[in-house]
């Protein structure tokens, strides 16, 4: 099981996005309180701003041992590309995973319901 991305740093705008690489998709506003929002082909989450420090992200594709947190909604989301872009909202920082072409299902695990320092977020194909 290994780990698709590990990163620390820190995000400017708040925001991580995980989405395809060719999507021009403008996540929707999170509503109030939420710290997920989604579209067809990108997820963003709601991370501490960089003000706050760095934020750490990791990307598996299957559980790891003792992974804890608070689990936000689950969703899916389309890779078309078979690239996976992880970063920071504007692209100013990111890391490009190849995947399988299919319809992916996210689930998060943040370490903090307001500002999360540590973000993991589970991938799995749910059909190619």
């Amino acid at each position: 099981m290994p780990c698709l991305v590990s990163l620390c740093r820190p995000f400017p705008w708040g925001i991580l996005l995980v989405r395809d690489v060719s999507s021009e998709e403008v996540p929707p506003d999170f509503k109030s309180g939420a710290l997920l929002t989604s579209t067809l082909t990108s997820v963003a989450i709601g991370v501490a701003h960089d003000a706050d420090g760095s934020v750490t992200v990791e990307v598996w594709d299957s559980p790891r041992p003792g992974q804890s947190g608070f689990l936000l909604p689950e969703v899916t989301i389309k890779l078309f590309s078979g690239v996976m872009r992880v970063g920071d909202v504007l692209d100013d920082e990111f890391v490009d995973v190849p995947v399988v072409v299919g319809l992916y299902r996210i689930k998060v695990l943040v370490d903090d319901e307001v500002e999360p320092s540590k973000v993991d977020v589970l991938i799995s194909l749910v059909e190619s």
